[in-house]
């Protein structure tokens, strides 16, 4: 050290040795410049060697050493964890908040290897990434998200480590953030939503119990009581006459039981008996024709401009149109029921009335009524199996009208938006996908669903989901959907296929549905990977809400469409369509 110091162009110099020993000389180097940023010897002379910076000189040192203090000052004073590393992985340092989060002081933690702390389920991903030292090219960041977080003692803590380069090698970083009380917060709300919910369908499938209970004895008094009068009948002058009238109002309520029967039966996704291609046009003018002639209520029609097929089970969507025009003039008796038809196309998925509407191109019916219209706060409620202040009796309110008509039409892969506004009226949308827009041939609206789809020759679709049954019912419904469809476990596995199908030629994968939750890379990444296989793939994200922020803004994360779980094979179909275009 004195033979270096004796040339003319040395300040100070440090000796490589134990941590001890580096401290002393930081310290004494630190005493050289701290007179108000001023040197003690050698004033203003330069400085050779430090950062091969041209020109430094020892004032300007002392600035450096200053900002060094003020860095770390802050990094001391940081909520998030920083630990820094050499190439090898072994801790050099780390602040006071990365003490803290794990609960081990630097004097235990600084010369130890840093996997020796434990990163439970995550330790395998933590020791491959500290073992993959490429000082070639610069490694990618590892994140540990609040999807599937660290959990050290009693603290829950995200992780990110990043590889830093500079001239001569590489030093590794890894910066903590405790996020125990916003993870205990978001449970705590998943907690209480899942109970709201619970709640909320215990709610509604007692009050449905309760209406069907009451309804249908309604109706088996009438039954029983008529039989049990028909036995006193013999005993009349007037039995004959008396005995037909009672058997006429049993065979009424028992035709009535049978259809609330079938309505409740039209309820479950299983309801669906037939299906034709039909112009929408024809079924609304047909319904609101016999409605208008039985009730007497005047009406006005505006039609469509375009002839709009859909495929669905006629007799369904009749039934729930006209419970839709009961309701309409129920609201407004003596007013005009207007039904408008139309064709609807959304580039991108909407929110409207708290109804998910996803991307595509939609036949709409509209029934608006000039009646007192409903207030905000129970539009949700309408839907709700006998949610209804009207009086019930045997001949009228069985109750489950609205959830007939919502029942329908989502099992057609359809949706319904109500917008009322109290003293305005109530205006209900239903929204069926279009099978095919514009002029058809009327030979094409007497195939049947099956040949149609039999003629079809609809693109391969790789599905990506790890649970079984959704992988066989998903599989189920691409296969009647005539896909060629493979089944894949996760994100990794569906990019090796990928990768071998490319590699193979020949047939493509034009379609992956997968649900991103089980994944740990972010959306964008995950699109990314998908189309570095493919760059021509649709890629179709599920969710398990409408609410996700992913479902309802799907393409700003660069997926193609969305379908919301539960789906239904209607939706199904008609998100690979829109995807497609």
């Amino acid at each position: 050290m004195h033979t270096i110091l004796d040339f003319d162009y040395y300040d100070l110099c440090i000796e490589k040795g134990h941590l001890g020993e580096i401290r002393t000389h930081i310290r004494s180097a630190l005493l050289v410049y701290r007179n108000d940023g001023h040197v003690s010897r050698k004033e203003n002379t330069l400085i050779s060697g430090v950062g091969d910076i041209e020109g430094l000189t020892a004032e300007v040192a002392g600035e450096l050493f200053s900002e060094r203090r003020h860095l770390n000052s802050i990094l001391e004073n940081l909520s998030e964890g920083v630990i820094g590393m050499n190439r090898e992985g072994v801790v050099v340092s780390m602040n006071n908040a990365a003490q803290k989060i794990l609960d081990h002081s630097a004097e235990e933690m600084i010369g130890s290897p840093l996997v020796a702390t434990g990163w439970g389920s995550h330790q395998a991903e933590v020791e491959y990434w500290l073992q993959e030292r490429t000082d070639s090219a610069e490694q990618e960041q590892l994140d540990i998200l609040g999807e599937a977080p660290l959990f050290f003692s009693e603290k829950i803590v995200t992780a990110s480590f990043v590889a830093v380069y500079e001239q001569g090698g590489r030093f590794n970083l890894c910066i903590l953030r405790d996020i125990t009380r916003q993870f205990r917060a978001e449970e705590e709300n998943r907690t209480r939503d899942t109970a709201i919910k619970l709640i909320t369908k215990m709610d509604a499938m007692s009050c449905m119990a309760g209406g069907i209970a009451h309804d249908f004895n309604n109706l088996l008094t009438v039954i029983c009581g008529n039989l049990d009068m028909l036995t006193q009948a013999g005993k009349r002058s007037d039995g004959e006459q008396l005995s037909r009238a009672m058997l006429e109002h049993a065979r009424t309520a028992a035709y009535m039981a049978v259809e609330l029967t079938r309505k409740i039966s039209s309820s479950s996704p299983f309801g669906i008996v037939s299906r034709d291609s039909v112009d929408l046009d024809d079924i609304v003018s047909s319904v609101l024709e016999d409605f208008a002639k039985e009730h007497k209520v005047p009406y006005k029609r505006t039609p469509g401009t375009e002839t709009s097929m859909v495929q669905i089970d006629s007799s369904q969507v009749k039934t729930a149109l006209a419970n839709i025009l009961q309701n309409a003039m129920e609201a407004d008796p003596a007013g005009e029921i207007e039904v408008h038809t139309k064709l609807a196309e959304y580039e991108e998925p909407l929110l409207m009335a708290g109804q998910y509407v996803p991307a595509g191109c939609y036949c709409c019916v509209t029934v608006q009524d000039r009646g007192e219209g409903i207030d905000q706060d129970q539009l949700l409620n309408i839907f709700d199996p006998y949610y209804s202040t009207k009086a019930r009796g045997a001949s009228r309110g069985v109750g489950l009208g609205l959830t007939v008509v919502y029942a329908t039409f989502r099992n057609h892969g359809g949706y319904v938006v109500v917008d009322s506004e109290p003293g305005k009226g109530t205006a209900v949308s239903c929204f069926l996908p279009c099978y095919q827009t514009g002029t058809t041939e009327k030979k094409n609206t007497n195939e049947s669903a099956d040949q149609q789809r039999k003629t079809a020759s609809p693109p391969k679709v790789l599905l990506i989901e790890k649970d079984n049954q959704l992988q066989q019912i998903g599989k189920a419904m691409l296969d009647y959907l005539n896909h060629d469809v493979e089944i894949v476990d996760g994100l990794s596995e569906g990019l090796a296929y990928l990768r071998a199908e490319r590699e193979q030629g020949g047939e493509t994968t034009q379609f992956v549905i997968l649900d991103p939750a089980s994944e740990l890379l972010e959306h964008q990444e995950i699109c990314s990977a998908l189309k570095e296989q493919n760059s021509e793939l649709k890629i179709i994200v599920t969710g398990r809400s409408i609410f996700d922020s992913v479902v309802e803004d799907c393409r700003q994360y660069g997926y193609s469409n969305a379908l919301p779980k539960p789906f239904t094979v209607d939706s199904l179909r008609h998100v690979l369509v829109t995807a497609g275009k």
